[in-house]
């Protein structure tokens, strides 16, 4: 099951979006997130945060259409997108995306929310108009999908041994990537399709298209 989370961040629209809609079952809106998920004539599954931010109308009418609603104190050791993704675990989401996560000028909050992704097992994706981050952890060999000229950040969060690209501007044969290295920062997709393999370890993706 996938489930779309609208975060509170910025959010921007982009065509390629209504393509990420139609593969979604279940929608969360976090706090003022819900603003983004009406402006996309969708109505949640759930609400959830401690409402700090959202316009009251907009609450007040999400309460008329009876969305399920999780209210939780403003003083709390867990961030409203935190709890949004435990939410959708507890429901059966095999896949995440979030939305609004990973935009804007709360470099603090954005940080956050992609280093507690190391947290989960479901595969989490912050997506924005341009830009795909997700985590990948190994043992795994994935292929990436794009065009030719993506921009394509490999980060490792974690000590990486024998990592192998193909596909790449700077391929990695064998090679091993220190902990919190941005060693494999700005590379490049040199066709539609790049691999990345490696035995142990995490790494931090993120998927820029630069068309």
């Amino acid at each position: 099951m996938h489930f779309l989370i609208f975060s509170g961040g910025r959010f921007t629209y982009w065509p390629g979006i209504k393509k990420l809609l139609k593969s979604v079952d279940k929608t969360i809106a976090v706090d003022s997130g819900a603003s983004h998920c009406i402006s996309l004539k969708l109505t949640p599954d759930f609400l959830i945060g401690d409402f700090d931010s959202i316009d009251p109308k907009l609450f007040a009418k999400l309460q008329k259409q009876k969305v399920k609603t999780l209210r939780y104190p403003t003083d709390k050791d867990k961030t409203d997108t935190d709890l949004a993704i435990e939410l959708a675990i507890r429901e059966g989401a095999k896949k995440i995306t979030i939305l609004a996560g990973a935009e804007g000028d709360r470099i603090d909050h954005i940080l956050g929310n992609i280093f507690n992704l190391q947290k989960y097992k479901t595969p989490i994706f912050f997506v924005s108009q341009n830009q795909i981050l997700w985590l990948m952890r190994g043992p795994k060999k994935e292929k990436i999908y794009g065009q030719k000229g993506d921009q394509l950040s490999i980060i490792s969060l974690s000590e990486i041994k024998n990592i192998k690209t193909s596909g790449l501007k700077y391929p990695l044969v064998n090679d091993d990537i220190e902990p919190n290295s941005a060693f494999g920062n700005l590379n490049e997709l040199t066709q539609n399709t790049a691999t990345i393999e490696f035995k142990n370890g995490t790494l931090l993706l993120i998927h820029t298209d630069v068309a």
